[in-house]
């Protein structure tokens, strides 16, 4: 009895000290972080292409499944296989000349994608500098097993014009003490491009929000994301919002849910848009699929969460959702053209 009761005590301490160092060294980003620009480059034309891109940190091609998402794993099998995906992801995006890129889960420095700087990897892959903004960063995730362990992730904007202004924006964090520590810190990537010959500004922001809460932590998120966008609007700026929204734009009832065991995405509901504002998407191709299993093609859980927001005073052009079979990605690109008026 001694024996086990100095056992259970160690377990306690040994969680006791787990849970104070994951606290520690959380990951607690300020409400407005400035990031550093020099050498500002003016937007000059009034016709500009978008793509927004999640890359699933180049570990969720179609053979794999997720944890997450009902399947058995947490990484891929090597490094190899990260690096097939990047490469396939690349050669996609090359495809599609674009004037900005917006990329979603992107890896600086993760146990999950054998720590390759993705970054780096799609800036010379591009030929083009970007901009970073953290939205996962965890000194080790102790769950599940094997461990997610260390990760440095985040959002990333490519263009060879370079903003006026660059800031991270936190959103709201649904999660409580101790779920948080090792969890998503949300928020907006904010770009203020100087637009040549005009006082006015175009105003870019890449998102992902949130997946894994019950609903309000997406809600939150979406409020303050058009409380920051109205703001710019007000000013007399242009403003674009691009990313993984985790919510199924209008049009995307036509991917039904299959199963109640599955991941199920929010609603985006345009009426609720301050007037005039609208949402992009391209119903005709899903631009997510599930990841309880690799991708089985048709009859597989595919969602519609992937597109843009336009303020009043952008003019859609056309909105494209590329069909790539998710076959580096659980997610495919959507190509947005677009007019300032």
């Amino acid at each position: 009895m001694n024996r086990l009761f100095k056992g259970l005590l160690l377990i306690a301490a040994l969680l006791i000290f787990a849970l104070g160092f994951l606290t520690l060294v959380e990951y607690r980003p300020k409400e407005i972080e400035r990031i550093n620009q020099d050498n500002s480059r003016a937007l000059d034309k009034k016709e500009i292409t978008l793509l927004s891109y999640n890359v699933g940190y180049g570990a969720l091609g179609k053979e794999q499944n997720f944890f997450m998402d009902g399947g058995e794993k947490v990484m891929p099998e090597s490094k190899e296989i990260v690096e097939n995906y990047l490469s396939g992801i690349l050669e996609e995006i090359k495809k599609h000349p674009a004037d900005f890129f917006l990329l979603q889960e992107i890896d600086l420095n993760a146990k999950r994608s054998y720590g390759i700087n993705q970054r780096e990897f799609f800036e010379k892959g591009l030929g083009l500098e970007s901009n970073f903004a953290t939205n996962f960063k965890a000194f080790y995730v102790p769950y599940p097993f094997p461990p997610i362990g260390r990760v440095d992730s985040g959002l990333v904007n490519l263009s060879a014009y370079r903003p006026q202004m660059v800031y991270r924006k936190s959103l709201p964090v649904p999660f409580t003490w101790p779920v948080r520590t090792v969890n998503l810190k949300r928020c907006l990537l904010v770009e203020e491009y100087e637009l040549e010959g005009s006082d006015k500004k175009f105003v870019l922001i890449n998102l992902h929000l949130e997946a894994f809460d019950d609903g309000e932590g997406k809600i939150l998120q979406s409020k303050e994301l058009l409380r920051v966008a109205q703001a710019y609007y007000d000013q007399g700026h242009y403003v674009l919002v691009g990313g993984d929204w985790n919510q199924t734009f209008p049009g995307g009832d036509i991917y039904p849910q299959l199963s109640e065991d599955l991941w199920s995405a929010g609603k985006l509901i345009e009426e609720d848009l301050p007037q005039g504002w609208r949402y992009a998407s391209d119903p005709r191709v899903p631009s997510c699929r599930s990841n309880h299993q690799a991708y089985q093609g048709e009859g597989h859980q595919v969602y519609l969460i992937d597109g843009y927001l336009l303020s009043p005073n952008l003019e859609e052009i056309s909105v494209k959702t590329i069909d790539t079979g998710f076959e580096n990605s659980d997610h495919n690109p959507v190509e947005l053209k677009l007019k300032l008026k």
